[in-house]
């Protein structure tokens, strides 16, 4: 009874936010509106907790939600508004440019891997994500002024895109959880491993996190070369997020998921 009235009560707040983001918003300077968004966060997070009720291990923070719609929200307002990341491994991704390639970043959503919009942004030129999810891109486009670019990972050319995306020397940051089972495990798929595999490209992982500034907290990590197998590779990034942070995880295909966990739940779209 209690999560349901929790979930209730969460709705009425994304319908209600635009109103508490404008307040904040006008309180002070936009160089510090994330701050403002993380303080206002930290105090609601207790009664938050309250009404959605016990979390386990590795949940997402409530913090984190709350932050993802404030900062969304404000995405609408001002576009450009700067963001407060710390970006851990910069240099590994410009070295993959400048050997001349694209680069492809994989991730899991944690209310805050938009931030990777502006905080990826290299040459002025902002990743591409692929992911599930609908919304507002305006509201999506975090750190910068350009619009979010995205491909559906529903879509059945989405390799191709990639691929192409690749040739033209584009980050390409990529989700590779899907389903959150109830009580269960979040779900990672294979696929992007098999691609990478495939034709023979490495991996950057990626995990971005609120830090106990306030601040979003970027790092990349370069997966070991030596590694081969899709499963092997989804392995050894499930060890690089599970090392930071204490989520439970499975690898299993989208095409298994109805034979391996029978209550499947879409993963939220705030990333």
């Amino acid at each position: 009874m209690r999560r349901q009235l929790g979930k209730c009560l969460y709705a009425t707040w994304n319908r209600l936010a635009p109103l508490p983001a404008w307040l904040l918003w006008k309180a002070g300077r936009r160089q510090r509106a994330q701050r403002r968004a993380f303080v206002f966060a930290r105090c609601v997070e207790p009664l938050a907790s309250l009404f959605l009720g016990p979390r386990g291990d590795g949940a997402i923070p409530v913090r984190a939600m709350l932050m993802n719609n404030l900062l969304s929200r404000f995405c609408l307002i001002d576009p450009a508004f700067p963001l407060d990341i710390d970006l851990v491994g910069a240099e590994l991704l410009r070295e993959r440019l400048r050997a001349g390639q694209g680069a492809v970043v994989a991730t899991v959503h944690t209310q805050l891997a938009l931030a990777a919009h502006g905080g990826l942004r290299i040459d002025g030129r902002s990743p591409l994500f692929i992911g599930f999810g609908d919304g507002d891109l305006r509201s999506w486009s975090w750190g910068s002024s350009d619009m979010i670019e995205r491909i559906h990972a529903a879509d059945p050319t989405v390799f191709l895109k990639a691929r192409a995306a690749l040739e033209e020397g584009r980050v390409l940051v990529v989700f590779v959880d899907y389903v959150s089972p109830s009580g269960g495990p979040t779900l990672i798929s294979p696929n992007l491993f098999a691609w990478a595999d495939a034709i023979g490209i490495p991996l950057l992982h990626m995990l971005a996190l609120l830090d106990e500034e306030g601040r979003i907290r970027i790092e990349l990590a370069v997966e070991n070369g030596e590694t081969r197998g899709a499963r092997h590779r989804a392995r050894q990034f499930l060890t690089f997020v599970e090392a930071r942070w204490r989520r439970r995880f499975a690898i299993c295909r989208p095409k298994d998921v109805t034979s391996h966990f029978p209550v499947p739940a879409p993963v939220s779209s705030g990333s």
